[in-house]
């Protein structure tokens, strides 16, 4: 099934944009503005979605996300009012029913019950690769709490946002005396670039192979949409951990929609409530 959903994502996107495209085409070309707005409607609101997350500054979207699909509904209603042709109707049903995929069947994960990342147990044995290839392993992370994200690669601009929101973060963590790793399945060099892009002292750190996501279960197999240059197939589950100084998990997130993430203000809530931060 998430073989169906890495094809379908890429070419949904390309679809919405080709779709808005062709609409207001064709209110130059044939001058009827009505029915080929409306039809421009059902789509825009999907590419305008998909755009707004490429500029990176969205790093969540509520569940079922009304503000695309009230208007596509509307913009839908006017086309089948007003289109001349069937088949203009029909083509605007499609790209609905491809914005509702989008919003019900691809976003949901379907996450299966973690039996490895259990709050008030120990994190699982990880190893993972620090800078020049470094061992950073669970010791690396004892004696102070610890936030860790699990994020799916650079090509992602949820994961990409989500990461600016905790840089801006990084006083308010530091003065708790909370370790922050940042930790994807990437190659070093992209690593290395989104450890300069935000410029602060967290760990920038690689999964080879998805090692760690696979002990932790948090891996997302076929997760990675078709297209992405450079990038496997698999990703981890965009995952936060919070660990106490003893290295117990204190908190996770494992959002079963990648749309859906906590706000950052969350984790300093989490780690003020339970106390964690370092003396």
């Amino acid at each position: 099934m998430n073989t169906i959903k890495r094809w379908y994502v890429s070419l949904y996107f390309t679809a919405m944009f080709a779709l808005s495209g062709w609409g207001i085409f064709q209110i130059f070309n044939t001058g009827s503005v009505l029915p080929w707005t409306a039809l421009a409607f059902t789509a825009l609101p999907g590419a305008i979605l998909v755009s707004v997350f490429f500029l990176g500054s969205v790093a969540r979207t509520t569940k079922h996300i009304p503000t695309v699909q009230i208007p596509m509904w509307l913009a839908l209603l006017v086309t089948a009012a007003t289109a001349e042709s069937s088949n203009t109707v029909a083509i605007g049903m499609g790209a609905v029913a491809g914005t509702l995929l989008y919003i019900y069947w691809y976003s949901s994960l379907g996450r299966a019950k973690n039996n490895a990342v259990v709050v008030g147990k120990p994190l699982p044995g990880i190893e993972l690769e620090g800078p020049n290839q470094s061992v950073v392993t669970n010791t690396d992370f004892a004696g102070k709490p610890a936030l860790l994200m699990f994020y799916r690669g650079n090509w992602c601009p949820l994961c990409m946002a989500q990461i600016k929101e905790i840089a801006e973060l990084y006083k308010e963590l530091d003065r708790r005396g909370v370790q922050v790793a940042m930790i994807s399945p990437q190659s070093h060099d992209n690593t290395e670039s989104l450890a300069k892009k935000f410029d602060v002292p967290f760990k920038f750190l690689v999964d080879r192979d998805n090692r760690v996501a696979n002990t932790l279960e948090i891996i997302h197999k076929n997760g990675v949409p078709v297209g992405m240059l450079g990038y496997d197939s698999d990703a981890p589950y965009p995952t936060i951990i919070i660990l106490d100084a003893e290295g117990k998990v204190a908190f996770a997130d494992m959002t079963d929609n990648y749309r859906v993430r906590p706000e950052p203000d969350t984790f300093l809530k989490i780690i003020d409530e339970k106390g964690l931060a370092a003396a």
